[in-house]
């Protein structure tokens, strides 16, 4: 199978730092609640937050998008299709602070439903990737004849 898309390495350090930085803030605050309760106030939430995405990050399978011989899909949870399925894809790309990332969001719109995953690596060529293995599909199933007439002059 060839990997389409995988998943960013470093994301998922990233905010198992911040879920644990969160406890650390907010266990420091239940020393002395009196003076540190700004500390609890910002710890909580860091905590939950960051618990929760690197939670669904850990969910993600490393690689997100393989392509079959038979030019099939594969996606998570079982999900397999077409390539002549596909509608649309587009991307977000992950920015903070007027920085943008190479890893982001990839949405697949198809004939079955919209499929989003996140954390994915090089999200922008991953979009130009598959919209490029898209058009191909679906022009050789209007065309079957194209490259046999092409090549017999």
């Amino acid at each position: 199978m060839d990997i389409i898309a995988r998943k960013r390495g470093g994301v998922g350090f990233m905010y198992l730092v911040c879920a644990l930085i969160g406890l650390i803030l907010t266990a420091s605050a239940f020393i002395d609640m009196g003076e540190m309760l700004p500390l609890l106030i910002l710890g909580i939430p860091l905590t939950v937050i960051s618990t929760y995405i690197f939670i669904s990050y850990l969910a993600l399978p490393y690689n997100v998008i393989m392509l079959d011989k038979d030019n099939k899909l594969h996606l998570p949870r079982g999900v397999t299709l077409a390539l002549t399925d596909l509608l649309d894809v587009s991307y977000v790309r992950a920015s903070a602070r007027s920085i943008q990332y190479k890893w982001g969001s990839l949405l697949l719109t198809t004939k079955q439903g919209k499929f989003k995953y996140g954390y994915i690596a090089d999200c922008e060529e991953v979009a130009k990737r598959l919209t490029d293995m898209m058009y191909r599909a679906r022009y050789d199933s209007e065309n079957p004849d194209f490259i046999d007439s092409y090549f017999n002059f």
